[in-house]
């Protein structure tokens, strides 16, 4: 069985994961990140090598959770005001790195660098929070990433942003309301709801990559999944 870290408004559903095969571990929140977002995976934490990367200061807090878990961490720490808060906001595809290079950890760069890995700087700090990665491809409403990413030979579909729900804030992004694995993109919500559904359901087709919708409500960013 994986084991899939998410955010504490992510608890319903739970149920639905399992029914796929998934054990799910709550995220506690961080009391130096911006409420709303303070127990979002994308936020917390990073998978390298299959070992998580996180503050040192939010492992010792959480000891109990995550001291059975493969854990390396970093003495920087997270700080709620943007763009100070997006120390683990980053992604890999098969051709690189993507994240706002001057504010990610510099572990997630040294780990790039020493694996020959292209690091893709974008403008977006909310970089994992704003793409959903499919199987060949990628979703995001941040033209400045798509551009990015298409100039590394990416495919990318661009979306109308909205339709996400993100308590605190107008909308959340599709990335957090989201996570892909072998073969299926999840939904924290159901897709239907956005306005562009039909593209990203053919996008998703054209990119071997199969929608599971988690429930029958609107999309919410809950911070994506870390997936160990």
């Amino acid at each position: 069985m994986k084991t899939l870290f998410i955010g504490e408004c992510g608890k319903g559903f739970a149920k639905a994961l399992s029914d796929f095969g998934y054990k799910t571990v709550i995220m506690p929140p961080s009391q130096r990140l911006s409420k709303p977002v303070s127990s979002h995976a994308d936020m917390l934490a990073i998978v390298l090598d299959k070992e998580m990367l996180m503050c040192d200061y939010y492992y010792r807090e959480n000891k109990d959770i995550f001291g059975s878990y493969s854990v390396k961490t970093v003495l920087q720490s997270h700080f709620a005001e943007y763009p100070n808060d997006v120390l683990f906001n980053a992604f890999f595809t098969e051709k690189a790195l993507y994240c706002k290079s001057n504010s990610v950890c510099p572990k997630i760069l040294e780990y790039a660098e020493k694996r020959n890995i292209a690091v893709s700087d974008v403008k977006q700090g909310y970089a994992k929070c704003s793409v959903a990665l499919t199987a060949n491809g990628a979703v995001t409403s941040d033209p400045s990433i798509a551009k990015v990413m298409r100039q590394n030979g990416e495919n990318v579909l661009v979306i109308s942003p909205g339709g996400i729900e993100l308590k605190g804030y107008d909308s959340g992004f599709i990335g957090g309301a989201t996570f892909y694995d072998d073969g299926r993109l999840f939904v924290f919500g159901n897709l239907i709801h956005h306005a562009d559904w039909k593209k990203i359901k053919d996008f998703c087709a054209e990119t071997d990559t199969e929608v599971v919708n988690l429930s029958d409500d609107l999309p919410v960013d809950i911070g994506g999944a870390v997936l160990l």
